[in-house]
């Protein structure tokens, strides 16, 4: 069962611990003068996976994240490696580095994709840092490039396949099915980076 995940949730569940997740950019038209061209739909499958925690009760949260993409039939296991994504020192952001030993080009469509969509994730996680709960009074700068990062990411459409994002369990709650992630694993999330995510 494919569901349609927003924004707000794509990037809690895209880096929730084991998540495959399809990033869908529409078809579209494209005007140069008079003349039209069709760019059809560009889709691919990403699985996304967190490096494991040696300490199961204090997890690092400095650990990287595995990205691979669906490149064959079989959608259990024909992922191929593309890079790591790793914590932004100051831990409010990502970045996403190609892996040397990737056998998909760094200039292919796939990993220019997870790099694009990294890099605006990124940016939106480092605008929340800035614009907190507690703040009574919003930044109205900072509200309005949230719209802008959020205007960009949402020429996308995100798609789970209707399993937990952290421990690939079928996700049956319907709350948890909108998320992407079942109660027992959004309740025991110790987040860092993803705390600044739920509140995308």
């Amino acid at each position: 069962m494919s569901q349609q995940i927003t924004i707000q949730n794509a990037g809690r569940f895209a880096l929730a611990g084991d998540a495959i997740i399809t990033m869908v950019r529409p078809q579209r038209i494209l005007i140069n003068g008079d003349t039209e061209t069709v760019d059809p739909e560009v889709r691919f499958t990403y699985r996304i996976q967190r490096a494991k925690a040696e300490d199961a009760d204090n997890p690092d949260p400095k650990r990287p994240w595995f990205a691979k993409v669906l490149s064959g039939p079989q959608n259990t296991r024909d992922y191929q490696f593309l890079g790591t994504i790793f914590p932004e020192r100051n831990g409010d952001g990502i970045i996403y580095r190609h892996g040397r030993k990737s056998r998909v080009d760094e200039g292919a469509p796939s990993a220019r994709g997870i790099g694009w969509f990294i890099t605006h994730l990124s940016r939106l996680i480092g605008l929340r840092a800035e614009q907190t709960p507690e703040d009574m009074f919003p930044d109205p700068r900072i509200e309005a490039n949230i719209a802008k990062v959020e205007a960009t990411l949402n020429q996308l459409r995100f798609y789970h396949e209707g399993r937990c994002g952290k421990c690939a369990r079928v996700l049956t709650v319907p709350e948890s099915i909108i998320l992407g992630i079942g109660p027992v694993c959004a309740k025991g999330e110790k987040l860092g980076i993803l705390e600044l995510l739920a509140m995308i």
